[in-house]
């Protein structure tokens, strides 16, 4: 990422627009006050990106973005989608990388491959914001360098007159004339700079560093396509042809092979087939051991078949090297299966958490990479087809995720496989449920449906329930945090208030 301050001198960055982009810095600064200052963030968060995304627009020092404007303002709307329906993590993070990937897209010239696509976002994000200080110390260091010191002295010096001037004669006004005088008298400064705190202050510099990168963004000249992982691995070890040649690797994928194969018969044994454990150990504890351990060593191993197989490779062309890893390959798949059944029996028996269904979530991801490394193999594509594909895949079904309303599905899950309801199982952790937000209360209204109100549970579920209502008109309450989920739950409240209503005057 280039630095917009030039070291050929100050001046050079004022010809650029230096001006306009500090006026357009500080009116982001004031926006990102009124909308997230001491507020709750929702739509706001993408009124926000819009916003920086116009500023970027305004920003930019060429005009040969214009050609794929229209592209460029599809995709950030296509990234913003997820903010409208909820504000969270997920969303928030795809967002983020959609006005990332939007500013250097207007601003320079996009890299052709997906990895180096998000490596750039990813960059801008991360590492964009120290540019701030580096460039600030950079314009420092070429204005006491340089002779532009002293001529800008004497530009602020040729307003020091006019200013004493005029406070003078305004001061002797507001004496003079009451009605000045009132005017004057009107204006608090004090409450004006209590507003300003040292809280606040620390949330404009916060803001001013996040944005910085996005409003003084300069084009940049990419480098060359560089060489493939596997050459530079082959020039930079010794004897990395040795380490990785066709006996090392057809040894490592057949001992591989064995050791996977124990693993898959006793998955299949006691996972599949129900064959009873040793004594003192449960279905639970033996799921819950190996649910994410096995998903690490599946992740190992198509590391190591991605590095063992390059393209072009002796081991590649070898019928019986091919062999064994797609049987291998074929074993891990089935581990990552055997992870998954692991951990629905682990969820059976302890219900549903947003962790445990984050992982379900990545468990498909690793299964979807094993069977993309069998299709480059059996196609002959390269490493960077794979990143890519795999790129693509995790895009698409994180971009899916952020649709998905994961606290009402949780609840609903834990309420129907609940002990009170199903005779089996755990217990409806209530605590847990009221961390989730205001998304869980229809299911804690089927739960109350289902539950005599006799029990001990229904103060607590009544009680979470009318906290969660409050939360959520709360939120409805101010605009800034409003969502398409939030309106659709609203829409369910009013419409329990109106069916409570007639049952009400049905009784009468």
């Amino acid at each position: 990422m280039a630095s917009f301050i030039s070291d050929a001198g100050i001046e050079t960055s004022t010809g650029n627009g230096f001006p306009k982009r500090l006026m357009i810095l500080a009116g982001l600064i004031v926006l990102a006050d009124w909308l997230f200052y001491e507020q709750s963030v929702g739509i706001s968060f993408a009124l926000f990106v819009l916003v920086l995304a116009a500023a970027v627009i305004a920003g930019a020092s060429h005009q040969g973005f214009r050609r794929g404007l229209a592209i460029h303002v599809f995709i950030l709307f296509i990234a913003l989608a997820p903010l409208v329906e909820s504000f969270g993590f997920l969303s928030g993070l795809i967002g983020a990388m959609g006005i990332a990937y939007f500013t250097i897209a207007v601003t320079t010239a996009l890299p052709s491959q997906m990895s180096a696509k998000l490596i750039a976002c990813g960059r801008l994000l991360l590492s964009g914001p120290l540019r701030y200080f580096e460039d600030v110390a950079r314009a420092i260091k070429i204005i006491s360098h340089s002779g532009q010191k002293t001529q800008r002295i004497g530009k602020l010096a040729v307003w020091a007159v006019p200013l004493v001037v005029t406070g003078v004669f305004t001061a002797l006004f507001a004496s003079a004339n009451p009605l000045i005088g009132d005017w004057f008298s009107r204006i608090d400064l004090w409450s004006i700079l209590s507003l300003i705190s040292l809280p606040r202050l620390a949330f404009w510099l916060l803001i001013l560093v996040a944005i910085w990168p996005f409003v003084f963004l300069k084009p940049i000249i990419t480098a060359g396509p560089e060489r493939p992982a596997s050459q530079r691995l082959s020039e930079s070890i010794p004897g990395a042809d040795l380490v990785f040649g066709q006996a090392a690797i057809l040894r490592t994928v057949l001992l591989c092979n064995i050791l996977f194969a124990i693993q898959t018969i006793s998955d299949v044994a006691y996972l599949w087939v129900g064959v009873a454990l040793p004594e003192g150990m449960t279905y639970a504890a033996y799921a819950h051991r190996g649910a994410y351990l096995l998903i690490i060593t599946a992740l190992l191993a198509g590391g190591f078949v991605i590095a063992a197989m390059r393209p072009g490779s002796t081991a590649e062309r070898s019928p019986w090297t091919r062999g064994l890893v797609y049987l291998w390959i074929a074993q891990n798949i089935l581990l990552v299966l055997s992870s998954a059944l692991r951990l629905n029996l682990y969820v059976e028996a302890y219900s549903l958490t947003c962790w445990r269904a984050a992982a379900f979530v990545w468990m498909f991801l690793v299964a979807i990479g094993l069977v993309a490394i069998i299709v480059r193999i059996v196609l002959y594509r390269s490493n960077s087809w794979l990143v890519s594909t795999m790129l693509y895949m995790s895009m698409v079904t994180l971009y899916a995720c952020s649709f998905v309303d994961a606290p009402r599905l949780i609840a609903a899950y834990n309420v129907a496989h609940c002990r009170e309801i199903t005779g089996k199982g755990a217990a409806l952790d209530q605590a847990y449920l009221a961390t989730l937000g205001p998304g869980v209360i229809p299911a804690l209204d089927a739960y109350r449906q289902q539950i005599p109100e006799q029990t001990w549970h229904s103060g607590d579920v009544e009680a979470i329930r009318q906290h969660l209502v409050d939360a959520q008109l709360e939120s409805m309450g101010n605009w800034r945090a409003w969502s398409f989920r939030l309106w659709r739950l609203k829409l369910y409240l009013d419409e329990q208030v109106g069916g409570s209503n007639a049952s009400a005057a049905q009784d009468r």
